[in-house]
Formats: C-alpha cells, structure tokens, sequence
C-alpha cells in the first residue's frame, strides 16, 4: 500500500535529525582555522603543478643556452606572470641549499636598521621560513618580507617552495618584527618553485620559477611585462650565480650543508 510503520517512520527522522548533526558538525570543522591553514596549505601545494606546465595565455619570450622564460599578461589585469624554466650543472643539494634551503644567506648583506644578524625575520624551520629577500623588478630591486613553505620530497626526489609576500603576522607572531602592513602594498609576490634531478643517466638540475607579480595598476603591470619580455638572461644569469657561488671552496654554504642542522640535505 505504501504505507510505512510507526517504527519505519520514527527511524526516518531520526536519520533526518542524524544528517542534520552532521552538517552542522561539519560546517563547525570547516570554519575552524586548522582546517583553513590545511586549506591554504593544501591550495599552495596544488599550484605547483602549475609551474611545471605552462598555463593558457602564456608565451615564450626567450630560450637560451638551456634556459626559458615564458611570460602571462593577461589583458587588463593587474598583475604578470613568469616561468623561469633553467638547467644547472650542480646536484640537487647544491640547489637546494643556494636557492631556498639557506634562505637567511640569500640576502646580499642584512638590514642595519632591525637589531638582528641576518635576513631572517621569523621562523625557521625544516618546512617553514620568514625572511627578507631581494626582489628582482627588473629594473630596480624591492626588499620584502617573505614566507617561504618548503617540500622535500623523498619518493620522487624533488624540492619545492610556494613563496609570498601576503601571509598572516599575528599566526607567525611577527606583527612586533614587521609592523601592521597595509592591505595595499604597492608590489605583492606569489610564487613556485621547484627543483628536479634531470634523470635519465644525466647530472645536473631542472629549476621552475612561476612568479606572479601584482603591481596595482593596469598600467604597471604593463610596463613591467615589456620589461620582463627582456629580462630572461638576467634573471637564468641570477639564478645560476648563487648556485656557483654556493659551489666555492669554503662558502659558508658548504658549512651548513655538511651541518645539516634540520635533516634536509641527507634525504
């Protein structure tokens, strides 16, 4: 006939109230901000596989001696985009070590205006750091502070790194180091990279830069596309500069790998 049992009917809404719950439990967990930071993290991991592949709208703009620099400028955006895709005749370590693993050496020289002894700023660790870098803009340098979240990853044997300029001081417990930031800095920095053995029988090392540079403005993002469509050489010559001076007899980049401090040069 159809019809259902007292029994059957009660148990239904009970399944009903049960569902429910449940919604409200999950949308609690979903608000929640380990879940966020998982989310964000997740996210970051998940844009590395953008590097690799060069996206729509991206053209390349020059290829030389085992380099590449493919550029994106969408039409009236605010920001650009780079892929920076090099060969380096060095190990993984090296790599690693020149171009992220020792992020308080990449600053030429620290700021004598904070009371600290290098470019760190903040944490760091195995995964995480927070440190001050040189921004190439290609034509004039900007020293910004950075958050860098590192993966090493001892299955397939790569190094990568989503880095930016936009993350929250008060989780870091950097709002006394740097100061509140206005929401509209002139110049935000968002980026991948990753670093791979070549295989097959070759030494040497694969890098991929993808670099999203927001500048604020129609105008100068414009600009500065028309000077990143010149800046290939520059940036590859940048790039391979720290690996060789990472490979010189007694740089102290050699102490710190041979320290090995945080366990990421042996895997």
């Amino acid at each position: 006939s159809g019809s259902r049992s007292p029994g059957s009917r009660r148990a239904s809404l009970l399944s009903v109230a049960e569902a429910q719950e449940a919604r409200a439990a999950m949308e609690r967990i979903l608000d929640t901000y380990m879940f966020q930071a998982m989310k964000q993290r997740v996210g970051q991991y998940e844009e590395l596989a953008r590097a690799l592949t060069p996206g729509k709208g991206f053209r390349l703009v020059w290829q030389e001696g085992g380099a590449e620099l493919w550029l994106n400028c969408p039409v009236g955006a605010s920001y650009l985009e780079y892929r920076l895709v090099c060969t380096h005749d060095a190990d993984l370590t090296t790599c690693v070590a020149a171009c992220g693993g020792e992020p308080d050496l990449m600053l030429p020289e620290a700021r004598t205006d904070r009371p600290r002894k290098s470019g760190l700023v903040g944490p760091n660790r195995q995964r995480l750091a927070v440190c001050y870098a040189n921004v190439n803009l290609f034509l004039y340098r900007v020293e910004m502070a950075l958050e860098r979240f590192r993966w090493y990853n001892v299955q397939y044997g790569f190094f990568a790194e989503s880095i930016r300029s936009s993350f929250p001081l008060d989780d870091l417990g950097l709002v006394a180091v740097l100061g509140r930031r206005s929401n509209k800095q002139r110049v935000t920095l968002h980026a991948q990279h990753v670093w791979l053995p070549k295989g097959g029988g070759e030494s040497g090392t694969v890098s991929v830069q993808l670099v999203r540079l927001g500048v604020g403005n129609m105008l100068g993002a414009w600009c500065m596309s028309k000077l990143c469509a010149r800046a290939g050489p520059a940036l590859a010559q940048e790039l391979r500069d720290l690996i060789a001076k990472c490979k010189q007899p007694r740089n102290e980049h050699l102490g710190r790998i041979q320290e090995d401090r945080q366990g990421i040069y042996e895997q």
